[in-house]
């Protein structure tokens, strides 16, 4: 492959797991309706989450990073966007799987029996 299909293809990779979490998150918003507390805090730690990933980011290719003007870039951007993106898909799914009843510390998260 040459560089400029790699880098597309860590792009679509990335456009991938960006889908699936949107998906979570619509999902994650309709079991949580009846929530009015969870709503609002959700919105908030998911607002934090991209700061915190935009930081991370920035952290790993600071601005100055020679990398940037390489052509092998890009796919090394997505390809971290895209693992820090499926962390976030695998917390949240949390609240779609739900936990076993009678775990006390499952907080908002809604129990399976």
């Amino acid at each position: 492959m040459s560089q400029t299909e790699i880098n597309l293809s860590a792009e679509e990779r990335y456009k991938l797991v960006k889908y699936e979490l949107d998906s979570v998150i619509i999902l994650l918003n309709s079991y949580q309706s009846d929530d009015s507390l969870f709503i609002p805090n959700f919105l908030t730690a998911q607002n934090k989450w991209i700061e915190y990933r935009d930081a991370q980011m920035l952290m790993l290719y600071t601005e100055n990073e020679p990398l940037r003007d390489g052509s092998a870039f890009n796919s090394c951007y997505y390809n971290e966007m895209t693992n820090l993106t499926q962390e976030r898909v695998s917390y949240l799914n949390r609240w779609i799987i739900g936990q076993t009843e009678g775990n006390t510390c499952r907080g908002s998260i809604n129990s399976i029996k």
